[in-house]
């Protein structure tokens, strides 16, 4: 058990790194932003207390935390959640309350976590409409951007890969070549 209630941390102790065992991590009432990713390798915790922190974001790999029975997230920041928690079998007890959740996520709050799971695993059907990614690659000519973005629209299927524009690193004003290239894109699709 990590019991850190009230200690003003603003980010987990390093020296946790190494409790792979641990059950139970209890850090309410903490300024608190984030889970950092290593938390997830923590495949016995049982329950999450991160109530009354600063939390904006959970991270999709939360779904690594298989055993996870409880997890309580009230009077935080955040807005949104992973649908993937709709996978998350053990999953028996979400506390929400006091986020600002926004879209589809409004009023998730208020509900019992069986209709959070609910909710969430409609939302997960239907992602498609609710999940956008827009990546820039930036780099030397010919070392590889465009093969990567071909690679992921093939991996990331359906994945609309649509127009590539380069700008050169040798140009002497590269701020200057974007902003005309963003022109350009915008031109080229307002008409």
């Amino acid at each position: 058990i990590f019991r850190g209630d009230s200690m003003n941390l603003h980010y987990f102790p390093e020296s946790m790194k190494k409790c792979y065992d641990l059950e139970c991590l209890s850090a309410p009432r903490n300024n608190l932003t984030e889970l950092p990713f290593w938390i997830f390798s923590f495949t016995k915790l049982k329950k999450i207390d991160l109530n009354n922190n600063r939390i904006k974001k959970i991270y999709h790999s939360i779904n690594q935390l298989e055993e996870l029975k409880e997890l309580f997230l009230k009077n935080n920041l955040l807005t949104g959640l992973p649908v993937t928690m709709a996978n998350m079998r053990n999953l028996q007890n979400i506390q929400l309350e006091g986020n600002p959740f926004e879209g589809a996520f409004k009023g998730l709050e208020t509900i019992p976590t069986k209709d959070v799971m609910k909710s969430m695993k409609s939302m997960l059907q239907n992602k498609h409409s609710i999940l956008r990614l827009k990546l820039m690659f930036v780099g030397q000519e010919n070392v590889g951007k465009t093969t990567l973005i071909n690679k992921l629209g093939e991996e990331w299927n359906p994945v609309k890969v649509s127009d590539i524009y380069g700008i050169s690193p040798q140009t002497q004003d590269l701020k200057e070549e974007f902003r005309r290239k963003c022109n350009e894109f915008v031109q080229s699709n307002i008409s």
